[in-house]
């Protein structure tokens, strides 16, 4: 049996740290003493578990993990052919859990971490494989505890944001790297990702700062990115601060340059991903974020404009003209009508049975982004138009992906391929709109989707003003209602201040912000990726860092947003 002597000599923890650990571990009686050595042998020295977590977890915690991993490692032993270890001990002010380290147990338990503590801060580590099992996973949750007050002026400094434990723990190189962290994050509000070396362990090391984002699941989000990479981390930290700003840090055995220049553009996609059926297709590993995100916006730009009008329902409108009333009625009987027959459902569908024509038609979508000559993009959606005529035997299908099509066509301009973005953006050529049901042109037009919202802007001169609207929904029946009208409302919005505008120079405009069925308490978050993806399209910078602006748009308070203007001004001069 070795000595504490000897497992002092190649471990962090003194001698007197492993006196305090072994005295614990007796004192339970859970074990002997010599069974206790040998356990601390095999959790300190043989699992390979990472240094950091002996430099930063009391005695006691040690103690408590190590008999945990030991009665795991027993159960794994003794429970007979495929047991499925698994450890779950939950308290209010922490948790431990300890499972082996396969996709699906880790996915597991990581769902559960979000649902029961989604503001704790989290440490997780990867032990070695032993003789017996493993390699396991196990997680320590703790609840944080932050200082009361703010600094001067108003603002949180970085010690008062910061929990206590974290400051008094954590060695000054990690503190003083999370800090230049959280203050990187003030001027920005898409993720922060920060890739680093670690050159002591050759690891790669990423750092993904989040904003007011408690309600995303991003450990499983994550987890799914990373299994498409075939990479695990080794472990991971996530660090929540009392201004809502969230740091989660992985630790990988070193990836190479073209690995981490991929990862950083799909880490920013998958964290915007709303709960929508075509995100779906990115979590069971069918499409990649990027294609999964192409998909969630096509179908969200397809259900809000395409418009089937056929020659009755024409000379009917126009039998009408001058029976407003009448034609009123028509007009909302034929909406119900457009929705039922293309519904968020049934383009769903149409996606999921139609994956290698949504494949064409994002590598159609990056031609039309990405500056290719006109020739080639309209090769291309001629192959294409003959790839639906001929393999989708459904006309409601075709006249869906054939609207993909339109889509990709209408965009002028999308910060869709750019790597921080806190939602996509796209100004659209506003003749994508049905003359019928929209007869007259907006002068500018955008579409943002993001994880909590989806969102309009339009304006009917160059120079116009108007408020942003944002959509609540208080029930799944009542969101319903408002998916199918939100675009149609905003419309109209902007056409009535429009026609007040008649007299004056200023033209009419209107925003409207529906906030996803699951983000109702988001609407905060929703407006300022929002405004954020607006100032992507409207703001260039040059290589030199000096800024373009392509044009301007006037914003006004309206429903739920008057709280949020002198944000949506001062965050607009920070971006130039």
């Amino acid at each position: 049996m070795k000595s504490l002597n000897d497992i002092a000599s190649r471990s962090v923890l003194s001698l007197e740290k492993l006196v305090r650990i072994e005295e614990y571990i007796v004192n339970t009686g859970y074990i002997t003493s010599e069974k206790a050595r040998r356990d601390m042998e095999w959790f300190i020295i043989d699992l390979g578990i990472d240094e950091y977590y002996f430099r930063t977890t009391s005695e006691n915690d040690i103690a408590r993990h190590l008999i945990a991993l030991s009665a795991s490692e027993l159960i794994a032993l003794y429970g007979g052919s495929g047991a499925g270890m698994q450890l779950i001990g939950e308290r209010e002010d922490k948790a431990v859990y300890i499972v082996e380290d396969t996709g699906e147990k880790t996915l597991e338990i990581e769902g559960r971490i979000e649902k029961n503590y989604p503001g704790f801060h989290l440490e997780s580590y990867i032990t070695k494989k032993t003789a017996q099992s493993g390699p396991f996973r196990f997680y320590v949750l703790t609840k944080p505890v932050f200082s009361a007050g703010k600094g001067t002026e108003g603002v949180t400094p970085f010690e008062k944001a910061a929990s206590g434990i974290f400051l008094s723990r954590a060695v000054p190189e990690t503190v003083l790297r999370y800090r230049e962290a959280w203050e990187a994050m003030d001027g920005m509000e898409a993720p922060f990702v920060s890739v680093s070396v670690k050159p002591e362990s050759d690891e790669t090391r990423i750092m993904i700062g989040l904003k007011g984002t408690d309600h995303r699941r991003t450990l499983t989000t994550f987890a799914h990115l990373l299994a498409s990479y075939g990479v695990s981390p080794r472990r991971k930290y996530v660090e929540p601060f009392a201004d809502g700003k969230r740091i989660t840090s992985l630790y990988f055995p070193r990836l190479s340059n073209n690995v981490v220049a991929d990862l950083r553009r799909d880490l920013n996609v998958c964290l915007m991903l709303p709960n929508v059926p075509e995100s779906a297709l990115f979590f069971s590993g069918t499409f990649s974020p990027q294609t999964a995100m192409y998909a969630v916006a096509a179908a969200a730009v397809t259900h809000q404009f395409l418009s089937v009008m056929t020659e009755e329902y024409v000379t009917l409108q126009r039998a009408l003209k001058d029976q407003p009333e009448a034609r009123g009625i028509v007009d909302n009987l034929k909406l119900h009508l457009l929705k039922d027959t293309y519904s968020t459902a049934r383009i769903s569908a149409t996606v999921a049975n139609n994956l290698k024509i949504v494949q064409e038609l994002f590598g159609h979508f990056r031609l039309c982004v990405g500056g290719e000559e006109e020739s080639s993009r309209e090769i291309e959606a001629k192959r294409i138009r003959q790839l639906i005529d001929r393999e989708v035997s459904k006309s409601k299908d075709r006249i869906i992906l054939q609207y993909f099509l339109r889509f990709n066509e209408s965009i002028s301009i999308t910060n869709f391929f750019k790597i921080e973005k806190a939602c996509v953006a796209f100004r659209l050529d506003p003749g994508i709109l049905d003359p019928v049901d929209f007869p007259e042109r907006p002068f500018g037009l955008f579409f943002l989707i993001g994880h909590d919202f989806l969102g309009f802007h339009m304006r009917f001169r160059d120079i116009a003003r108007g408020g942003i609207r944002i959509v609540r929904s208080r029930s799944v029946d009542v969101y319903a209602h408002n998916i199918d009208t939100i675009f149609s409302e905003n419309y109209n919005l902007a056409m009535t201040q429009q026609r007040k505008n008649k007299d004056i120079p200023e033209g009419g405009a209107k925003g409207t912000i529906l906030l996803h069925m699951g983000s109702q308490e988001a609407a905060d978050r929703a407006f300022k990726d929002y405004v954020d993806g607006l100032l992507d399209l409207l703001v260039e910078l040059d290589a030199n860092g000096n800024t373009t602006v392509r044009e301007i748009l006037f914003l006004g308070p309206d429903e739920g947003s008057a709280g949020l203007m002198d944000w949506a001004a001062l965050h607009a001069r920070s971006r130039g």
